[in-house]
């Protein structure tokens, strides 16, 4: 666990881009589980934990990177959580923002609610006071909210009671009966929408078409291509000055992916978070700005790292030199913007890319010792 503000995750961020052949010793894991227990309170914290468990009080702010993450105490402060499982049962005082691949909200919120994931659910016993925002891609909203909501994914269920405006984008949109919605209703979907009678929903009912798909042109082959060439110059760069930064991560990520994914995801979105609260804290814009700049670092070398690995874990071989690690990549780098041409698989191939770099820098600086990178080449050829 990580508890000295955000001094911590800048530690954290600046070690995942040091290599594993350093001399100076490896950072602390955090240990398995961070609880606040029934009777306990903790002020303002900020945590990386593998597993987090909040029955107490949190009297301020809690900023919260994990693996898996329940909360049914009080938070009286914005929260704000990053982790692959998360349950909110507890009450919350402001606002809150979480990115989860599975998330299940039961309990009070008295600001905001804003959430990204895979599945989100509010249940029946949820309130919220305020707007809700969510974006998904199966997304369940059966509680109470005051506020006016925004719901956007693949499969959306509504339920429950919404006292304002109501705007859903879906490919599939269903409203169980019982639902009373106080504003509008607009919904941006390929299928007109069959109200139960049992719906209620005191302004219009708007359907709006979704935008049209754009088309495959000239000009963005053209510039996936330039792209294509300034990967593959940085990378050449890379492995001549100094290969550790992309092999130790991806012989990491070949050995362990799902631990490096697991790492990755949450991190994904918890540094840019943590950025922009260093920036415009106490601690300052410089502090800020170093891990804004990691950060962008890590993920843009992320598909330099998902293709070494890849290409190892095909060959079952380490490469011997730098220019063997070049070949190795060439292939994987090229399917990755390939790819990239498809408008649907550009976005997930970033998102995957950029969580895996960010993992298996991590895993690389938390779990030494790691494969040397590829020794120069031997004579003047």
């Amino acid at each position: 666990m990580i508890r000295t503000g955000a001094t911590g995750l800048l530690i954290l961020a600046l070690a995942a881009t040091a290599r594993a052949d350093e001399a100076d010793p490896p950072p602390e894991p955090p240990p398995a589980e961070w609880e606040v227990a029934e009777a306990d309170a903790v002020s303002e914290s900020w945590v990386v934990t593998p597993s987090a468990r909040v029955a107490g009080t949190v009297t301020e702010d809690l900023f919260l990177l994990a693996d898996r993450a329940e909360i049914s105490g009080t938070v009286a402060g914005d929260l704000w959580v990053a982790a692959s499982t998360l349950d909110l049962s507890g009450d919350f005082g402001d606002d809150v923002r979480f990115l989860a691949r599975m998330a299940t909200v039961s309990g009070t919120v008295a600001g905001n609610l804003r959430a990204q994931g895979q599945a989100i659910q509010i249940t029946p016993d949820a309130r919220m006071a305020g707007r809700l925002w969510l974006d998904g891609v199966t997304v369940v909203v059966q509680g109470q909210v005051e506020g006016p909501a925004r719901i956007r994914g693949q499969d959306v269920t509504v339920g429950g009671v919404l006292a304002g405006d109501v705007r859903i984008e879906a490919s599939e949109v269903t409203l169980l009966p019982g639902t009373r919605i106080g504003g509008d209703l607009v919904y941006v979907s390929s299928r007109a929408l069959v109200l139960d009678p049992g719906v209620e929903v005191a302004g219009e009912l708007i359907r709006e078409d979704p935008p049209p798909r754009r088309g495959l042109g000239a000009a963005d082959a053209a510039g996936r291509l330039a792209f294509w060439v300034g990967a593959l110059l940085v990378a050449t760069a890379l492995l001549a000055v100094r290969p550790g930064v992309l092999v130790v991560p991806a012989v990491h990520l070949r050995e362990a992916p799902l631990r490096c994914l697991l790492l990755g995801f949450p991190a994904l979105i918890a540094v840019p978070i943590l950025a922009l609260l260093s920036a415009i804290s106490l601690v300052g814009l410089p502090l800020g700005l170093i891990l804004a700049g990691v950060y962008g670092f890590v993920t843009y070398t992320g598909k330099m790292v998902m293709a070494l690995a890849l290409a190892m874990a095909m060959t079952r071989r380490l490469p011997a030199r730098r220019r063997d690690a070049l070949l190795f990549l060439l292939p994987g780098l090229t399917a990755y913007y390939a790819l990239g041409l498809i408008p649907a698989l550009a976005a997930p191939l970033w998102m995957l890319a950029a969580a895996y770099g960010l993992g298996a820098h991590l895993a690389a600086t938390l779990r030494r010792p790691a494969p040397p990178p590829p020794a120069p080449p031997s004579g003047t050829g």
